[in-house]
C-alpha cells in the first residue's frame, strides 16, 4: 500500500502567504514623484494597484484626458466611494473639480488627499493652482514650494512650478491671476 502526502499543511501555508502578499501589495504607497498634470495625474506606473486596475479610475484619467470633466468626476466619485482610503482618487476629483471650475470642491480634495497622505506631491501642486485662482498668492506660493520640495527633479512639473512661482513673485499683490494650468 502507498503512503498518501498530506498537504493540508503546504497548502494552508501556500494561502496564508498570498493573502499576506496581497494585503502588502494594497497597501503600499504610491510613487507620486511624477505627478501631476492631466497628461501624469494619475500616477502613470506610480497606481497602486487598487486604482491601477480599477475601471472606473481607468475610465475617469481618460475622461479627464479628453477634456469630459464632467464624465470624469462620476468615474472618481464612484471610485472614491468604494476606496475612500486611496489618495489619488481625492487628487484625480481635485483636478476634475477644478477643471470644472469648483476651486471650494477641488481644495476640499486636495486637502483630503493631503489628510490621507501628507507627501502627496500632487496636490500641493493642484492646491497652488486652486489658490492662485482665489488669488491667494502667498498660499499658492507655500503649496508650489511644498510640491516643489516633495518632488523629484526630473519631474516635468516642478519646472512648471518653479516658473509659477517666478511669476507670482513679480505680480503686484492684489492683481487678478490667469490659470498657469
Amino acid at each position: 500500500m502507498r503512503a498518501t502526502r498530506d498537504v493540508r499543511v503546504p497548502v494552508l501555508g501556500l494561502t496564508i502567504f498570498t493573502i499576506g502578499l496581497l494585503g502588502y501589495l494594497l497597501t503600499q504607497p504610491w510613487n507620486t514623484d511624477e505627478l501631476p498634470g492631466t497628461g501624469n495625474l494619475s500616477g502613470g506606473a506610480g497606481q497602486s494597484s487598487v486604482a491601477q486596475f480599477d475601471p472606473d479610475f481607468l475610465a475617469g484619467i481618460a475622461e479627464l484626458q479628453a477634456g469630459n470633466a464632467r464624465d470624469a468626476l462620476e468615474s472618481f466619485r464612484r471610485f472614491s466611494a468604494r476606496a475612500p482610503h486611496v489618495p489619488e482618487a481625492q487628487v484625480n476629483l481635485g483636478f476634475t473639480y477644478l477643471e470644472l471650475g469648483q476651486l471650494k470642491q477641488a481644495e476640499e480634495a486636495f486637502q483630503q488627499a493631503i489628510q490621507l497622505k501628507p507627501m502627496q506631491a500632487n496636490a500641493y501642486y493642484g492646491l497652488g493652482l486652486v489658490y492662485e485662482q482665489n488669488n491667494d498668492l502667498e498660499l499658492a506660493r507655500g503649496a508650489m514650494r511644498n510640491f516643489i520640495y516633495l518632488s523629484n527633479e526630473s519631474n516635468p512639473y516642478v519646472r512648471l512650478a518653479q516658473s509659477a512661482l517666478w511669476e507670482w513673485g513679480q505680480r503686484p499683490m492684489g492683481h487678478k491671476s490667469t490659470n498657469t494650468k
